[in-house]
C-alpha cells in the first residue's frame, strides 16, 4: 500500500508541476501578447499623430491660400478706387486749370 501511496504522491506532484509549467506558460504568452498589444498601440498612436500634423498643415496651408486671395482682392479693390480717384483729380484739375485760364485770360 505504501507504493500504492507513493504512486498517487508521484502522480500528484507530476500533475502539479505540469499544471505550474502551463500557468507559467500562459504567462509568457500573456505578457507577449501584452507587449505586442502596447507597441501596436504606440504605433497606432504615432500614426494618428502624423495624420493629425498632416492635416493640421493642410488645413494651414488652406486658411493661408485663402487668405492671400482676400488680401490680394482687396488689394486689387484699392488699387482700382486709387487709380480712379487719380483720373478723377485729374480731370478736376484740367477743368481747375480751365477755369482759371478763363477768368484771368476773358
Amino acid at each position: 500500500m505504501a507504493t500504492h501511496g507513493d504512486s498517487l504522491l508521484h502522480d500528484l506532484i507530476q500533475h502539479e508541476k505540469q499544471q505550474s509549467e502551463r500557468v507559467e506558460a500562459a504567462r509568457g504568452e500573456a505578457q507577449a501578447i501584452l507587449a505586442a498589444a502596447e507597441k501596436e498601440a504606440r504605433e497606432i498612436s504615432l500614426r494618428a499623430q502624423r495624420e493629425a500634423d498632416e492635416a493640421a498643415a493642410t488645413a494651414a496651408e488652406a486658411a493661408r491660400a485663402e487668405a492671400e486671395a482676400i488680401s490680394e482682392r482687396v488689394l486689387g479693390a484699392a488699387r482700382a478706387r486709387a487709380e480712379h480717384l487719380r483720373e478723377s483729380a485729374a480731370a478736376r484739375r484740367e477743368r481747375a486749370v480751365q477755369h482759371v485760364l478763363e477768368q484771368v485770360l476773358p
